[in-house]
């Protein structure tokens, strides 16, 4: 049977830093529902490591990443580092078409291992991104790049792995709408129509997906300032010379 320290141990081996009381929580979930002796280890690994992909970071996330990344400069982490995408925004189109992958496309991503907040750019174009995949993607990360602070992305260097948050899903449509709406002329809103939390935990195993955290841990209320508004500056001079450089910010 597996214990909470071999699954602790498999989770970091793979990049994910996650607070060891969710992943007891998990496993006491699966020992209590049958799950734990019905599954083998590695199954029931996956179960657990897919309820982690729908999970929020920013409530259980462990410090995975360096200490004050944004710092650092001409540095490259080795990884894997597993991170969370709480919003993509395509910086390369007018304010309008930030929210899909048209124009002269270069995508700024707002990330966290759950203790701090990371910003990337597309260094060179990454097929595996899009500006229409939903806040709260889990992507590792391994030998990427460091100038002034911002992670630049590429292809040998992003792993997507998938998943999504809803609270996040629902806080992104909110803000376009509102772009939308102020663009137009029209007046904000505070929520939309059919919008939904987090639903609970499945047992694991179970075929419905698993996402809020326990009240232990409940996600913590998130105030953003949208990226397709207003972005970090990039100090062009301290890119490499060898790969494209990111379009002129407006």
């Amino acid at each position: 049977m597996m214990t909470s320290s071999s699954l602790f141990g498999r989770f970091q081996s793979r990049g994910v830093h996650i607070r060891r009381e969710w992943l007891d929580e998990r496993l006491q979930v699966a020992q209590s529902s049958g799950s734990a002796t019905r599954l083998s280890e590695e199954h029931l690994f996956d179960a657990i490591f897919q309820e982690f992909l729908n999970t929020d970071l920013n409530a259980c996330g462990a410090a995975g990443l360096p200490a004050d990344v944004c710092q650092l400069h001409g540095v490259t982490l080795p990884g894997p580092y597993v991170v969370q995408v709480d919003e993509i925004v395509n910086i390369g189109d007018n304010i309008e078409g930030r929210g899909d992958d048209s124009g002269n496309r270069t995508l700024k991503l707002s990330m966290t291992d759950g203790c701090q907040r990371v910003f990337g750019f597309e260094y060179e174009r990454v097929p595996t991104l899009s500006a229409t995949q939903p806040s709260g993607l889990k992507i590792q990360l391994q030998g990427v790049q460091v100038r002034r602070g911002l992670l630049l992305l590429s292809p040998a260097a992003v792993r997507v792995l998938g998943g999504e948050v809803g609270r996040l899903v629902a806080m992104s449509k909110l803000q376009r709408e509102n772009l939308q709406r102020r663009l137009s002329g029209r007046p904000p809103v505070t929520s939309l129509p059919g919008a939904q939390a987090d639903a609970p935990a499945a047992p694991v195993g179970a075929v419905a997906p698993a996402a809020a955290p326990g009240p232990s841990m409940a996600a913590p209320a998130v105030t953003r300032t949208p990226l397709s508004s207003v972005h970090q500056p990039v100090n062009r001079s301290a890119l490499p010379s060898t790969a494209p450089r990111p379009p002129a910010e407006p």
